[in-house]
């Protein structure tokens, strides 16, 4: 059976759009909660980098997901 489309690209797409979400939610919080005292707040780069990191792991974990649900989705051609 010929797939209607490449799960790969959907899970990537997904992955950047669940980035998007938990980055803006992360940055959100951050700059908009007051810090107690005695706790520095993230500097500017601290957030890039944690930006960064949470794109990473969701769209591997995405990516993951799409190959897994390949490898499933090829098992019951056969």
């Amino acid at each position: 059976m010929k797939a209607i489309f490449n799960p790969k690209s959907v899970f990537f797409i997904a992955g950047i759009l669940i980035g998007t979400l938990f980055s803006g939610l992360y940055l959100y919080y951050v700059n908009t909660k007051s810090v107690p005292a005695g706790v520095t707040p993230d500097s500017f780069e601290q957030q890039i980098l944690y930006v960064g990191l949470i794109y990473f792991a969701v769209i591997v974990q995405c990516r993951l997901i799409g190959r897994f649900v390949t490898y499933i989705s090829s098992k019951g051609d056969k």
